[in-house]
């Protein structure tokens, strides 16, 4: 494993995920509340790529048949079956499900590496 170039910072969107493929691995890239955050863009729970989904502002998890307020964190919504995660650490919401991948990232001079 080493540090690889991925892209300049002014290339990825506010609150937003820019999806990039780096070796055969595909991975989101978020600037959120102005940090710089990768994951690899696979939902554990089924293989979703999860860094097409939507940011969830709403901060509420939702379960069959029940919703409860459970974070104060915004998530990631998952495209397929709605899994949330949240998106300052990658941990999953419901707690039978794995948690995102994060991926290490580092910011040179507005130029993002990421190790893998």
């Amino acid at each position: 494993m080493d540090w690889k170039f991925i892209c300049k910072i002014d290339e990825i969107s506010e609150n937003r995920f820019t999806i990039f493929e780096l070796n055969k691995i595909s991975i989101g890239i978020i600037v959120y509340q102005n940090i710089a955050r990768a994951y690899l863009n696979i939902c554990p729970h089924a293989g979703a790529a999860i860094c097409e989904g939507i940011i969830n502002d709403y901060k509420i998890s939702t379960k069959v048949h029940h919703t409860e307020l459970i974070s104060e964190d915004s998530l990631i919504l998952c495209p397929w079956h709605g899994y949330e995660f949240k998106i300052e650490t990658g941990e999953a919401i419901v707690k039978d499900c794995k948690n995102l991948v994060v991926i290490r990232l580092k910011n040179e001079n507005g130029n993002l590496f990421v190790y893998i």
